[in-house]
């Protein structure tokens, strides 16, 4: 059995392994639930192993979760503060598994990436750099939080280490008089006197920032439905409704259709790429950097300067 952990969903697979190599696993079942509609993990193991066949009761789990990892225990689950902490051997107790590992999620995109991956199908080239044979690469994630990851490889070695990153909760630095404003603006959005690179590129940071520039362009064009759905939003950033009102706010921003939203995916594009350059320099990773999101689709249609 393997599971997604994010702030907002929960994905569960049920796979069937051969003992032969190179054999393709069967799948067997899945399912999606909420992180933040839930008390616990345990709670939504419950609901998706009552639905699983007594033949096909998992022996074994993996579970990738947004968070740090030590030991095999989840040490905080920022995203969702609400669940209780866990170890890998007390969900293997509780549900009769012979064995459960926990990892970090970025742990779990490491070893991903080092699959036999397709051009165009499993990943996308940004540019036209070639990258460097046995270099470091560098692996960011927006979604619900920052999530980060490197991977180094040495001498002799067949495949990469895999290190895990809590950097999204660096803070976050103003560059210009209008970085100041908006640092200032989340700030007081989030009631927070400190303010982690996480709650800008992640969860409500898109939907703040349009707020943002709401209150102080009141020419630019926007559009009025997905305005309106932004000014009555008082959700927790894991909701679902933060989810969607993202997906129209970036579609309509890139079709030209709310212009204020366009601004709004600059400034976003802007602070994610200063992110970027920063761990950039801190891992060496100058040819290789890998982004887990569709945030692609901006990088490679926008370009906007803030």
């Amino acid at each position: 059995m393997l599971a997604d952990i994010g702030g907002t969903n929960v994905r569960f697979k049920l796979l069937r392994i051969s003992k032969q190599k190179n054999v393709q696993p069967d799948e067997i079942s899945s399912d999606k639930f909420s992180s933040a509609d839930s008390a616990s993990l345990q709670e939504l193991l419950k609901e998706y192993l009552s639905k699983i066949k007594k033949e096909d009761y998992p022996l074994y789990a993996v579970i990738g979760i947004a968070g740090p990892v030590n030991n095999n225990e989840i040490i905080s689950l920022t995203n969702i503060p609400h669940w209780p902490r866990f170890s890998g051997e007390e969900i293997a107790k509780e549900f009769n598994l012979k064995k459960c590992v926990l990892l970090n999620d970025f742990i779990c995109n490491g070893y991903g990436v080092q699959a036999d991956l397709k051009l165009n199908e499993d990943y996308v080239p940004l540019n036209d750099v070639k990258s460097q044979e046995g270099g470091p690469k560098l692996m960011i994630g927006p979604g619900t939080g920052l999530g980060m990851g490197y991977l180094l490889k040495e001498q002799g070695n067949e495949f990469y280490s895999i290190g895990a990153s809590e950097g999204g909760h660096q803070d976050y630095t103003a560059k210009t008089e209008d970085n100041f404003a908006l640092r200032e603006y989340f700030k007081k959005s989030l009631g927070n006197t400190d303010l982690s690179i996480e709650r800008v590129l992640s969860g409500q940071g898109l939907i703040i920032i349009y707020k943002y520039l709401q209150s102080i362009d009141t020419t630019t064009k926007r559009d009025k439905e997905l305005e309106s759905k932004i000014n009555d939003f008082k959700d927790s950033l894991t909701s679902a409704t933060a989810n969607q009102i993202n997906i129209e706010l970036v579609n309509k921003g890139l079709s030209g259709e709310c212009e204020l939203s366009k601004k709004s995916i600059g400034i976003f594009h802007f602070c994610f790429r200063r992110c970027c350059w920063r761990c950039l320099i801190i891992y060496c990773s100058y040819r290789r950097s890998i982004f887990t999101w569709r945030i692609i689709c901006c990088f490679r249609t926008f370009n906007y300067k803030y």
